[in-house]
């Protein structure tokens, strides 16, 4: 196999926390400046599972998850990082990974598996 690097910030950036939450179907509702629904990781029966978008990070006050897209991915679907990145990709088509510079007006530019050519 070989190395793939991943700019994480990029990763988080291209995959917000509040839609990957909402792709897992946990219902969000605004309660000042967080979302809250009820937590996906355990039985919740009243919201306990807030949502940060601006920071980028979850955290659960029932049963203490916390972290951020790549975080939720991985526990939701009990997954290890690349698989997670997988995972996030299937949903929006954007790794996030470190590339060699390209033509961005290049048809096809870029390397899609993220694998650097370095």
């Amino acid at each position: 196999g070989r190395l793939r690097l991943f700019d994480i910030e990029a990763i988080r950036a291209a995959h917000p926390i509040v839609e990957a939450v909402q792709s897992a179907g946990v219902e969000l509702r605004r309660s000042g400046h967080r979302l809250v629904g009820c937590c996906p990781f355990h039985e919740d029966r009243t919201p306990s599972f807030a949502v940060y978008s601006e920071a980028r990070r979850f955290y659960c006050f029932g049963c203490g998850k916390r972290g951020d897209v790549i975080t939720f991915v991985r526990e939701l679907e009990g997954l290890g990082f690349p698989e997670a990145l997988d995972a996030l990709e299937r949903l929006t088509g954007n790794y996030g990974a470190q590339t060699q510079p390209n033509n961005p007006t290049a048809e096809g530019a870029g390397d899609r598996d993220g694998v650097s050519a370095s």
